[in-house]
């Protein structure tokens, strides 16, 4: 998941900064084992889809696991 992240944090740095690239990054975060960053990448989403239902679902459970970490 290191090398998914990494493209990904590149294609984000170019400009192409969308819901759906930081919901996938989450999502590799979350694989990876990060919940930190799963958080962070899941509430920079929020700042383009503040009332994304999946997106409020996934930073409770992330919070919930980032304060167990």
């Amino acid at each position: 998941y290191e090398a998914a992240v990494a493209d990904m944090r590149l294609y984000l740095e170019g400009g192409t900064a969308e819901l759906e690239s930081y919901r996938r990054l989450a999502d590799l975060y979350e694989k990876a084992g990060d919940p930190l960053n799963a958080l962070l990448m899941t509430e920079t989403a929020l700042t383009y889809s503040g009332k994304d239902r999946d997106l409020l679902a996934r930073w409770t459970r992330h919070r919930d696991e980032a304060a167990f970490a």
